[in-house]
């Protein structure tokens, strides 16, 4: 409306239709994380689906993919560092939106997480994008219950876990408090003509059901939470995969 240009990614080939509905349950987690009085850095960018093989999606400006910082031989903290603007703010921002995708990529099982798919933005955002693996779809065996390398916990500091959980902690128990809102939710996608949701629908439903640990107290949940923070952290079949992409990228 104001006459500037928007870029967009126009995509042949994926089922942009998987994106759209991801996003939709991560604008509504947001405003569950809001109501909570959590401000997570959540990034919920456009996408549109013409037909299941081809879409577009909004282009994250200011952003480059955790692979291309890498590549580039700097850390993340180089990247946010390079603008000169203060980083403490960026690193604040960086520590709530990360463990704001921990917490909805766990609970919506969401796969196929790696460097190339986890931007960052110059103000201090990590957000995932393509969601071609959703609801418990796996391409690789025994990978972590969500994405956490060690050089985004350094990238924060020396507390980088600690400071990680008091936001995951929360976020994740507010979503408990509406499980059944996502749950329906997840169960009314049931109808769209999605691959993932032709194969056992009701089974994915319960796993994201258990990921939920409705069972738990809030005291339990979190200290459940922080024990999978700490797996993530520390999983070699990650480290394995991640090296494997690299070389089939390469």
């Amino acid at each position: 409306d104001d006459g500037s240009k928007y870029r967009v990614i126009f995509k042949i080939g994926d089922d942009m239709r998987q994106d759209q509905l991801i996003i939709q349950l991560f604008e509504v987690m947001n405003h569950i994380f809001i109501k909570a009085s959590l401000k997570l850095p959540i990034t919920a960018y456009k996408t549109l689906a013409f037909t299941k093989e081809f879409g577009c999606c909004q282009f994250i400006e200011n952003s480059s993919a955790i692979r291309d910082i890498k590549d580039a031989g700097k850390t993340i903290r180089d990247f946010l560092q390079e603008d000169g603007e203060p980083l403490d703010p960026k690193i604040e921002k960086f520590t709530a939106s990360l463990a704001a995708y921990c917490v909805m990529t766990y609970v919506l099982k969401i796969g196929d997480r790696h460097d190339n798919n986890i931007l960052v933005t110059r103000d201090g955002r990590l957000l995932h994008i393509d969601y071609g693996y959703i609801l418990g779809d796996v391409t690789k065996p025994f990978t972590p219950p969500f994405k956490l390398s060690s050089e985004m916990v350094e990238t924060i500091g020396p507390d980088g876990l600690a400071r990680i959980c008091c936001w995951a902690g929360p976020a994740f128990n507010s979503l408990r408090k509406k499980a059944r809102l996502i749950l329906v939710l997840i169960e009314l996608m049931f109808t769209a003509p999605l691959t993932c949701f032709q194969q056992n629908p009701m089974r994915r439903l319960q796993q994201v059901e258990n990921s939920l640990l409705l069972n738990c107290t809030e005291i339990e949940a979190m200290n459940s939470l922080q024990a999978t923070f700490s797996e993530s952290l520390n999983s070699k079949m990650q480290v394995l995969w991640d090296a494997v992409h690299t070389i089939a990228l390469a």
